[in-house]
C-alpha cells in the first residue's frame, strides 16, 4: 500500500479541517468512512434498468455509486489520504477501497 502513497507527509499548513479531527482523535483510522448516507435512488434504479436493457456491460447501483465517490476524490485530491504513523500522506491515484 505504501508504494502508492505520496513520499512526504502533507504540510501541516495544508490540513484540511477533516484530516485534523482525524489526527486529534485517540484512535487513528486511516480512512473516511461514508456511513449511513440515505440517498433516493428511484430515478437512478430507472436509469440503470433502461442503460441495461440495450449495454452489453450489465451496471447496478453500487457501480454507480463507487464511480461517484471516485470522482469526488479527484475533485477533492485532500479527501484522497491516509494517515501512516500520525502522519496524512496522499494518494498519487484516485484509491477506492472497500470490503
Amino acid at each position: 500500500m505504501s508504494q502508492n502513497l505520496e513520499r512526504r507527509p502533507v504540510k501541516s499548513s495544508q490540513i484540511t479541517l477533516i484530516n485534523h479531527q482525524y489526527l486529534s482523535q485517540g484512535t487513528r483510522p486511516d480512512s473516511t468512512m461514508v456511513w449511513g448516507t440515505d440517498i433516493d435512488a428511484e430515478g437512478l434504479s430507472s436509469f440503470i434498468s433502461n442503460r441495461n436493457q440495450t449495454s452489453s456491460v450489465l451496471i447496478s447501483v453500487p457501480h454507480v455509486l463507487i464511480k461517484a465517490v471516485g470522482h469526488s476524490l479527484a475533485c477533492f485530491p485532500q479527501l484522497n489520504c491516509r494517515i501512516v504513523g500520525g502522519r496524512i500522506y496522499r494518494f498519487r491515484d484516485v484509491n477506492v477501497r472497500m470490503i
